[in-house]
């Protein structure tokens, strides 16, 4: 196989020693790597890329927030690509592989055991999430995550004071079609593929603005965990700002900004994900 490894040296558990045990895995099985990078230093690799290098293989790791961005620009490619978890939630990875490591994964895939498998994702106007997606002020917790990487603890409180500012005084977001939950709406819409649709879940003030007022302890917490609506699964979702601004989003783990008005759909991502039979 010829493989381009790619990876995100800031990802929350990438590092180079890491990186090192995958390559010598990878050679030992008298395979070639025939690029690397580096997604925050070199520009993300593109079909045209990975094709020009000769690759049959593209192996990512990284955080889900990478592996979106890589993932995002590869639709279409008749590859194969296989996500490693390198980052701190590693939501599409836990849902492919577990909470197996990044070498067991590795050596799976060099012993022929892993499948190709096509993963639902949201798709939106402008882009699209593989594992969550939230919209509303609570999308704010994407730049405490930013702060958390870099591991300022003074920065930390005083982004989660911000974001907690945000998430008290920014509009909340209402799921417009189908007509379903609050209609003050939310501080947080929380949008997830699963295979019958779109599944929502609407978090309120202990969901979100209570974590976020937290400070420091935001650092063994996780949003998902807090009170929230379960709002069903659906084909598709109209969210609404309701002051008609904006709507924050993090995809993912990265920080976008919408439309007053957003809608999303469930989708299939056009790329061939590599992952154990089912």
């Amino acid at each position: 196989m010829k493989i381009w490894l790619a990876s995100n040296a800031a990802s929350g558990s990438s590092n180079e020693a890491l990186m090192d045990r995958i390559r010598r895995l990878i050679a030992a099985d008298s395979n070639t790597i025939v690029r690397e990078s580096d997604c925050r230093a070199d520009p993300l690799p593109t079909k045209a890329d990975v094709d020009a290098a000769g690759a049959t293989h593209l192996v990512v790791l990284g955080g889900d927030g990478t592996l979106n961005s890589v993932l995002s620009r590869m639709q279409g490619w008749r590859g194969q690509v296989l996500p490693l978890p390198g980052g701190t939630a590693n939501l599409l990875c836990r849902g492919l592989h577990g909470d197996d490591d990044p070498e067991a994964i590795v050596a799976r895939f060099l012993g022929g055991e892993l499948v190709t498998r096509r993963v639902p994702c949201v798709r939106g106007t402008e882009c699209l999430a593989l594992a969550e997606l939230l919209a509303g002020p609570g999308a704010k917790w994407a730049d405490v995550r930013e702060e958390m990487r870099e591991g300022d603890l003074a920065r930390i409180v005083e982004s989660a004071s911000e974001a907690a500012g945000e998430s008290v005084s920014g509009a909340a977001v209402r799921v417009a079609r189908p007509a379903v939950g609050r209609e003050e709406g939310y501080p947080g819409v929380r949008l997830s593929p699963w295979p019958g649709g779109v599944r929502i879940q609407g978090y309120g003030g202990d969901g979100v603005v209570d974590l976020l007022k937290q400070g420091l302890a935001i650092l063994g917490r996780d949003f998902r965990d807090g009170p929230h609506d379960d709002l069903g699964e659906h084909a598709a979702v109209t969210l609404r700002s309701t002051d008609g601004q904006a709507i924050e989003l993090m995809a993912d783990g990265e920080r976008l900004t919408g439309g007053p008005i957003e809608e999303f759909s469930l989708a299939e991502l056009d790329v061939d994900l590599l992952g154990p039979p089912t």
